[in-house]
């Protein structure tokens, strides 16, 4: 599981086979188990918090 906010800009999240559009002020959550990539498609920095949840070992 990942959950990343967006403080600044605009971020692409690239999510399977669809992106994502998340512009600042927006929370998205996914599961980080399916490929997955970041873009910053706009002309200002983007700025995020990323929090990662890894599962234990089984």
């Amino acid at each position: 599981m990942e959950i990343l906010r967006i403080e600044e800009g605009e971020l692409t999240l690239v999510h399977g086979e669809r992106d994502h559009r998340v512009p600042a002020g927006n929370t998205v959550s996914f599961d980080a188990s399916f490929a997955h990539a970041y873009r910053n498609a706009g002309e200002r920095t983007v700025l995020m918090t990323m929090v990662v949840s890894v599962p234990p070992p089984r």
